[in-house]
């Protein structure tokens, strides 16, 4: 008689429970691991305050050491001056992040972006024109058009007439109703305070060329960027950017404070949870020379001016790119 070539019922008891013990390790691990990248990656987002558009025109998060770099899913920024006009902007409650795509070409218009750093979720917005500021953590408010939902983009309010020729706000979070600050209006360009309803308060600076306002924490002051502030008889001979402040309080008579000027050029990004400046500049250099192609830099200014801090980071920031600095206790 031949030999019984059966595996005996033991071994093969055996050898089902192995593939039992994989295929359970197997499905422990697809659920484990998720979980274990998502609590990965929340625990870097709640590290990294600091949003930034780097060289390669993706959005980064990083922290004050920039020893962390987060680079987040989605379309390139579009271009130099978007990142400059409408640059990468924590919402009032630091959840969500707003910002311009990169069209394809010069006929497609570009998509305002919202993105959820915690989750990785991500809304594109079709819009007529461009960003101008957070409106709330759910709402934001497009330039010349409206209030429009951050996730749907739903067309909430339309921009009262006051407020057309509004071209950038920040809002007022401190102090009797709220309102903005606001850049652009009727009355010309200018740094100025408005009501709720864009209706316009007061003159901070009247000026051209000013760019982003931001409001400190403690809403105290106020800082922008001066895009030509060669026009300005006091800065005939300087050329390029630099950064102004002044408390919201002072009259427009009393002139703004010019920071950035041992730098060639300086670019106000936000203010610090501590009242301090985090700008994006490029240094002076002994033999002046072109400034395409040589390395921007994030740094914190004291409100006198002085560098307190260099941010090393792993993707230097776009050249005359602001960034945005979301605030203690919004997580």
């Amino acid at each position: 008689m031949g030999q019984d070539c059966r595996i005996p019922r033991r071994r093969r008891l055996k050898g089902w429970r192995l593939l039992i013990g994989v295929g359970i390790i197997g499905v422990l691990l697809a659920v484990v691991l998720p979980v274990l990248w998502r609590a990965e990656r929340r625990a870097i987002v709640a590290a990294c305050p600091i949003v930034y558009v780097g060289e390669d025109r993706r959005i980064h998060l990083t922290n004050l050491t920039g020893t962390l770099d987060l680079e987040m899913a989605g379309p390139p920024v579009e271009g130099w001056v978007r990142a400059t006009s409408t640059p990468p902007t924590w919402s009032p409650g630091g959840t969500r992040i707003a910002y311009m795509s990169d069209p394809p070409d010069d006929h497609t218009p570009a998509d305002i972006i919202v993105v959820e750093p915690m989750s990785g979720r991500e809304w594109r917005n079709r819009c007529t024109d461009w960003f101008a500021g957070w409106a709330d953590d759910d709402s934001f408010l497009e330039c010349h058009v409206g209030f429009r939902d951050a996730r749907s983009g739903l067309l909430l309010q339309r921009v009262p007439m006051e407020g057309f020729h509004v071209r950038q706000v920040f809002p007022l979070l401190h102090g009797g109703d709220g309102g903005w600050i606001g850049i652009g209006g009727i009355s010309g360009d200018g740094v100025h305070v408005r009501g709720r309803d864009f209706s316009e308060g007061r003159t901070i600076c009247q000026l051209r060329g000013a760019v982003v306002p931001r409001v400190d924490p403690r809403g105290e002051w106020v800082g922008w960027t001066c895009e030509l502030p060669d026009r300005m008889p006091d800065l005939k001979q300087r050329r390029g950017r630099v950064i102004m402040i002044k408390l919201l309080k002072e009259p427009s008579s009393v002139p703004a404070r010019v920071l950035g000027e041992q730098f060639e050029e300086a670019v106000l990004c936000d203010w610090t949870e501590d009242g301090e400046i985090l700008a994006n500049v490029l240094e002076k250099v002994p033999v002046p020379g072109r400034a395409w192609g040589r390395p921007w830099a994030l740094v914190v200014l004291d409100r006198e001016g002085k560098m307190l801090h260099r941010i090393p980071t792993d993707v230097a920031p776009l050249r005359q790119s602001g960034a945005s600095w979301r605030k203690s206790g919004a997580r």
